[in-house]
């Protein structure tokens, strides 16, 4: 990709690794607030149902390759199952809310050069 030869500080040459380009774009991140909204039109709620019929889909396809016991017993098994409401799973994702009142970019150059002292 040409814009890793183009973004300052950023490793290139054959020594360059992909580690190293990893760290550089760690060195560049910043805390926000900003929340990316990777499927606008779906609420919370649908993107877990569809992840929970998806994973016990899963288990009956399983179920059924695995060709012992009823077939019908199976179907009736996981259509049981779809009926189930889901699990909600809570987020590792951690928002620091003071982030709005730090101030974000006096140690950019710093950071992108590697030369910030590291965080506690």
């Amino acid at each position: 990709m040409k814009v890793w030869g183009q973004c300052v500080g950023c490793p290139t040459g054959p020594e360059a690794t992909a580690r190293d380009v990893v760290q550089y774009i760690a060195r560049g991140q910043i805390k926000t607030l900003a929340c990316y909204d990777v499927a606008p039109s779906l609420s919370i709620g649908q993107i877990y149902k569809a992840a929970d019929w998806y994973e016990k889909t899963l288990q009956f396809q399983r179920a059924v390759a695995n060709a012992d016991g009823d077939l019908e017993e199976k179907i009736n098994e996981f259509l049981k199952q779809l009926a189930q409401p889901y699990q909600p799973v809570r987020s590792a994702a951690m928002i620091d809310t003071d982030a709005a009142h730090q101030w974000q970019y006096e140690d950019v150059r710093e950071r992108v050069e590697g030369t910030a002292p590291k965080a506690a």
